[in-house]
């Protein structure tokens, strides 16, 4: 049986059992010396077995909490420390000028903050430098938008495109702006439950390709601009053998991390070895449908029901099928930009990862089983429309109340991962905690509880009418 500490009146059971068994007093009535010394012994005793029992736990990955988990962890090669907490940061915000006369520099340093909710701010991280002429940086057509990094750290800094649109400490010739991108990357810092969870994925992703493997290394993973995921769930598609979909989310939806394709060319070998393997940016986003013959100048679109190519969209692969009549030895071929869209990101950094490099195998092993495919992508949204009735205490400012609101049914979306359900009391127990707030009425969804559509699927924000 496991060791379990003694409870204080097992051990003075014992000891005034033992003193009577080889002395001949009879006074162990409450308050007599004898009782009050054995007390006193066992008390102490008991506080030396509960100790013993910390110290034993504290060597145990599945009771140790605190410091002795995080020590536990650091036993873990390869395994990832506690993370902290983490600020919503992205080079997502436009600005805009009263005139276009002269340049204009933005020091880094300024502060914007998000318009349902001026108490949440973003400071940009660099200067930037509005050229002569131009209203807006940057100009029209520049995606190198201005980088944040959010004030307040956890889920409620990730915010949809547009939400970031007061301007609150900058050069007064700035007027406004805008995040014309989603922001993501906050987090609150891991508890003692999630790093336990992820030690466990870590224990399970030892042989590196099953499902359980790839969800550790995603929750693992952190890309070259600091982001990394909350949420990661494979699902094996028993329709088509041998492929993954690896579905992850940062508490944002992980929107914004959709491109534009770019136009590639090239010219299939005139003869001798595999030449039907046409290269693209990846990961895309769907699989590729259009290429065209440039030699012929044949536009081709891919009949499901007799293929010519099948497409690895996530590994930017296209392979001509043995017997296709689309494309001969040595002839030109184009896949527009316009035709398809790629990942960016956190996801980009991933798939790399998972794919392995075909150029330093040895160096770069990937993370798939040979024959396997295995897709990373965003959750698809599910949007919850939200209408609460309020109740304040006397003297609360609406204003303020409503906007703690928003944030914590914000922060509370956040906090669900793909597939995971809403839970009405779990949101009530939240909004409870707001200072101001003497009752709240849940108008819509109207709902105790609710499933996502498809486990692929996490809820988001659609609208919210506070009143």
């Amino acid at each position: 049986m496991p060791y379990a500490p003694r409870t204080e009146e097992e051990i003075n059971t014992f000891l005034l059992a033992a003193t009577l068994a080889q002395c001949g007093l009879t006074d162990t009535a409450a308050g007599a010396v004898i009782a009050t010394i054995l007390g006193n012994v066992g008390k102490d005793i008991a506080g030396v077995e509960y100790r013993l029992m910390l110290i034993r736990d504290s060597f145990d990955f599945m009771r140790a909490v605190g410091e002795d988990l995080d020590e536990r962890v650091a036993d873990m090669k390869g395994m990832e420390p506690r993370r902290g907490e983490g600020f919503a940061s992205g080079a997502v915000m436009q600005l805009t000028r009263a005139n276009s006369v002269g340049t204009l520099n933005v020091p880094a340093g300024a502060l914007v903050a998000l318009g349902a909710d001026t108490r949440f701010g973003y400071r940009t991280t660099a200067g930037v430098t509005f050229a002569n002429g131009e209203l807006t940086f940057p100009a029209a057509g520049d995606t190198n938008y201005a980088s944040v990094v959010a004030l307040t750290g956890g889920y409620i800094g990730n915010v949809v495109k547009g939400a970031i649109n007061v301007v609150v400490d900058v050069p007064s010739d700035v007027v406004s702006c805008t995040n014309v991108l989603a922001i993501s990357g906050g987090r609150p810092r891991e508890t003692d439950d999630e790093l336990r969870l992820r030690g466990l994925a870590y224990l399970s992703s030892l042989a590196k390709c099953q499902a359980a493997a790839l969800e550790f290394y995603a929750l693992n993973h952190t890309d070259a601009d600091g982001k990394s995921v909350a949420f990661a769930r494979a699902f094996e598609d028993p329709a088509n053998r041998a492929y993954t979909e690896l579905v992850v989310d940062d508490g944002s939806g992980l929107t914004g991390l959709i491109e534009s394709g770019q136009t590639v060319t090239g010219t299939l070998p005139a003869s001798g070895g595999t030449f039907g393997v046409l290269y693209h940016y990846g990961p895309a986003v769907a699989p590729i449908t259009v290429i065209t013959n440039t030699t012929t100048g044949v536009t081709h679109t891919l009949d499901p029901l007799a293929p010519a190519w099948v497409s690895q969209e996530e590994k930017g692969i296209v392979f001509l099928l043995d017997g296709q009549s689309a494309f001969s030895p040595g002839d030109g071929w184009s896949i527009a930009g316009s035709d398809y869209q790629t990942y960016g990101g956190w996801i980009r950094s991933f798939q790399a990862v998972v794919a392995g490099s075909s150029g330093a195998p040895l160096a770069v092993t990937g993370l798939r089983a040979s024959g396997t495919r295995v897709k990373v992508m965003p959750p698809l949204l599910q949007a919850l429309d939200f209408v609460i009735n309020m109740i304040l205490e006397i003297g609360a400012v609406f204003d303020t109340v409503k906007a703690d609101v928003e944030a914590v049914v914000i922060a509370y979306l956040a906090g669900l991962g793909p597939g995971d359900p809403y839970f009405e009391s779990q949101l009530i127990d939240r909004l409870h905690n707001i200072d101001g707030l003497k009752a709240v009425e849940l108008l819509s969804p109207g709902v105790t509880q609710l499933f996502p559509a498809s486990p692929r699927k996490s809820f988001g924000l659609g609208s919210i009418q506070v009143t």
